[in-house]
């Protein structure tokens, strides 16, 4: 009997230490708004919330002083006062990265200053933030793919707007390994260099599988993923009063640590619904990475998340 005591007292103590030290970390953690009843609500520097400021019916965390928010269907930027720097002028932006970030007006994207004001002309039909000297845009083209996605190509642009190589490909990412791009033109691949030089002669295998000897798993598997995404979506405020809904395709890969990794969208969707889904799959715990031949390779998925009004 006293050994079974003994045993309690250790689970209580070690439960008690693991909610101390997630507390502990969760409170080391910067959060910027309280997200409540479908708005988000600015704190204060002591993690309170600004009764003075208005919540929002959309919030991106600061970055570089700048928060991204959202009012009726327009997006702008408030600094850490709740102050409106940048009025509420666009219908898609993201939040700013050395001073830089994607943004839209009449459908089109370019990117803005911090000042608000267009340093690349709205000239493409989507785009991302900048990762260092380059960034990813797309254009669609008529038709769907067999998987139901809306055909696209995708090019990288310079911080003067210009198309690297001087065109769109199928689709082109950054290849680490070699220091370049790996583009493909439908059943070609090849490399890109960041001047924009073209290697024909040397062909890449396709390192992203679409199928492997095992494919990569959620934690507890596809019920706890339909779980994690029912029970995390937040269907923004916006989105519902302007009744706006609809099937957000969102495509990232599986890394070989099983990582979460190169989110992108691959529906021609609202900018809300767009922006929520891409959090949620981004907020994706490690999976068990996919094993193709005895090794774990990163593996490419697709998933619909479901914005259905009620």
């Amino acid at each position: 009997m006293p050994s079974n005591i003994h045993f309690k007292l250790f689970r209580i103590s070690l439960i008690l230490i693991l909610t101390l030290g997630f507390i502990t970390q969760l409170s080391a953690q910067k959060v910027d708004f309280k997200y409540k009843k479908g708005y988000y609500h600015l704190l204060t520097e002591k993690r309170k919330v600004n009764k003075s400021i208005e919540p929002f019916n959309y919030a991106e965390p600061f970055s570089e002083g700048l928060a991204l928010v959202e009012k009726d269907l327009k997006f702008g930027f408030i600094d850490k006062t709740g102050k409106l720097v940048i009025p509420f002028k666009f219908t898609d932006a993201g939040s700013f990265k050395k001073g830089i970030t994607y943004a839209a007006v009449n459908g089109k994207y370019g990117y803005i200053n911090k000042q608000g004001e267009f340093i690349i002309e709205p000239q493409f039909e989507m785009a991302y933030n900048f990762e260092g000297e380059f960034a990813d845009v797309c254009k669609f083209l008529p038709g769907m793919s067999d998987t139901g996605i809306p055909n696209r190509e995708e090019a990288i642009i310079d911080k003067q707007g210009n198309l690297l190589a001087g065109r769109y490909f199928t689709s082109i990412s950054f290849n680490e390994e070699k220091d370049c791009f790996k583009a493909t033109y439908k059943d070609t691949s090849f490399f890109v260099s960041k001047e924009g030089t073209i290697s024909f002669d040397k062909l890449i295998k396709k390192k992203e599988y679409l199928i492997v000897d095992e494919m990569p798993s959620f934690p507890r598997g596809d019920y706890a993923m339909r779980k994690f995404i029912a029970s995390g979506v937040k269907y923004p405020i916006s989105a519902i009063n302007s009744k706006i809904a609809g099937s957000a395709k969102i495509s990232f890969i599986i890394d070989e640590k099983g990582l979460v990794q190169h989110v992108r969208s691959a529906s021609n969707i609202h900018p809300l619904l767009e922006k929520e889904a891409r959090r949620l799959v981004a907020a994706m715990p490690q999976w068990s990475p996919g094993i193709q031949k005895g090794k774990a390779v990163n593996v490419s998925f697709t998933v619909p998340i479901n914005f259905v009004l009620q």
